[in-house]
């Protein structure tokens, strides 16, 4: 009986509210990293292997989920070797690009693998469970005044983000065209 009145106050207790926090806005950031790494493939021409990731069996496009991980386990490790010799800061951001780096590159390919991954029995049993799960979660979350003022705000940052770009590109435009007369 204890254990369960423990369980039940971890996951409804405060706490309880960082961890959507922490996936809605990885999630809320995933799509635009997503984008960036399809730009940036356009530019090192990554485009052509797309296809072939499409075509991979199920397991196959289970196991290309190993080569983020293996590739960016020696960045990790050095950034803690870092931390360990004194440089926090320096390692701390090579944590935090690798992180980037990895939920860009594992969203592509969750992009391009998607259907080949869903025809894993076990692997689409836990997605659809985790969608629910999220689902269930988000809308909690959704209803709390903190989230409602943090989309607000991050709304009123996207819309001074576009304006300022706007400025930017027309005071550009402006001077390109005094530079040509």
């Amino acid at each position: 009986m204890q254990g369960r009145r423990l369980l039940r106050r971890l996951l409804t207790g405060r706490w309880f509210y960082w961890r959507p926090w922490s996936l809605r806005l990885r999630n809320l950031h995933r799509d635009e990293l997503a984008d960036g790494l399809r730009r940036l493939g356009h530019v090192l021409r990554l485009r052509r292997l797309e296809p072939a990731i499409r075509r991979l069996s199920p397991h196959q496009a289970l196991a290309l989920y190993t080569i983020p991980v293996l590739g960016l386990l020696p960045v990790k490790l050095t950034a803690v070797w870092l931390i360990g010799q004194g440089h926090a800061l320096l390692g701390l951001a090579i944590i935090l690009l690798a992180k980037l780096l990895g939920t860009s590159v594992v969203a592509w390919l969750f992009g391009l693998t998607r259907d080949a991954l869903l025809q894993v029995p076990w692997f689409s049993t836990l997605y659809q469970w985790f969608l629910q799960f999220r689902q269930r979660i988000y809308y909690r979350l959704a209803l709390t005044r903190a989230w409602i003022t943090f989309r607000a705000l991050l709304q009123t940052w996207r819309t001074r983000r576009r304006q300022a770009w706007s400025r930017l590109a027309k005071k550009l435009a402006e001077r390109w065209q005094h530079l040509r007369k």
